[in-house]
């Protein structure tokens, strides 16, 4: 029987107004562009970075003892989908794709709105949290159990939340766990097929445009 892995896929939202154009990080090069055909009315592109093969730095430490070759070299490289859905930007990355993307053009928010409105009200499992006090604490709790937020102790007062990983209250649509931050991760199966990605940005701009969280603002 064949393994079936569980692979992460990650989306990020542009902010209102943004063109498309300006979506990538300028200062960072992609070694491949291609078009894709989604169907006849959607296009999206796709901006692959290039490998980049060098040896870890800790291999210095073995000088004069083992030859640096011995060691070989990692690999590291990564991918960034740019699709526009009901006249919403969105991006898909895979690997190091993220940094493919620019810094200033993405909400901030968008994958924590998109949780909060996907999980049920007892269904929390961790959280990060900055604390607006003296110390400036920004901690991460995790429970062993679905709980709510305020069984974590949030302080809507004086704690602002970064992230929130979660249930869904639809597993079928979204898998056992989702979370959301400036961006929105959730897990699917492997063997699924490839035109899920594409799906799973028009469910999130359905969820943009016809949903809000009251926990958000």
């Amino acid at each position: 029987m064949t393994d079936v892995k569980v692979r992460p896929l990650t989306i990020h939202l542009a902010k209102e107004g943004v063109q498309r154009a300006t979506l990538l990080d300028s200062t960072t090069s992609h070694q491949h562009h291609h078009q894709l055909t989604i169907n006849p009315a959607l296009t999206a592109d796709l901006y692959i970075l290039p490998s980049d093969r060098k040896q870890p730095a800790w291999v210095s430490f073995f000088d004069g003892h083992v030859e640096s070759d011995q060691f070989g070299k990692n690999s590291s490289t990564g991918a960034a989908l740019i699709i526009t859905v009901e006249k919403k930007h969105f991006a898909l990355t895979f690997g190091r794709g993220g940094s493919l993307l620019s810094s200033t053009g993405w909400e901030d928010r968008f994958g924590l709105k998109v949780v909060l409105n996907c999980i049920g009200d007892e269904k929390v499992r961790s959280l990060e949290k900055h604390s607006l006090d003296q110390l400036l604490r920004h901690t991460t709790e995790q429970a062993s159990r679905d709980a709510t937020a305020g069984e974590f102790g949030l302080d809507i007062e004086q704690d602002l939340l970064r992230s929130v990983t979660g249930r869904p209250a639809s597993e079928e649509d979204y898998g056992k766990r989702i979370t959301g931050g400036k961006h929105f991760t959730l897990r699917f199966l492997s063997l699924w097929p490839s035109f899920l990605l594409f799906s799973t940005a028009y469910t999130i701009g359905f969820l943009m445009s016809h949903t809000r969280s009251n926990l958000v603002g």
